[in-house]
């Protein structure tokens, strides 16, 4: 599913979960904006962890516009989606 920000794809069915990954590449910037955009992804999932599923292992594909989204817009974005699954 696709959010403003990132793509999310989720794997049901998995063990020894939640598991979660993050993908951003070059195209949203430099390293130093790819690391705040991975950065502020995964701290929105770490708030939001006890609403994801044991069973489930997701991917975050990060688009360009993450580049320069606020972290609350990102986190916002993150609830949207987690709340989908």
């Amino acid at each position: 599913m696709s959010e403003r920000y990132f793509k999310l794809v989720v794997k049901k069915g998995m063990v020894n979960g939640p598991k979660v990954g993050f993908i951003v590449s070059s195209k949203v910037g430099k390293s130093v904006i790819r690391n705040k955009v991975k950065r502020a992804l995964s701290e929105s999932v770490q708030r939001n962890l006890l609403s994801i599923s044991k069973d489930n292992h997701l991917i975050f594909i990060a688009f360009p516009q993450a580049s320069s989204a606020k972290k609350d817009e990102i986190e916002i974005s993150v609830k949207k989606a987690l709340s989908k699954i």
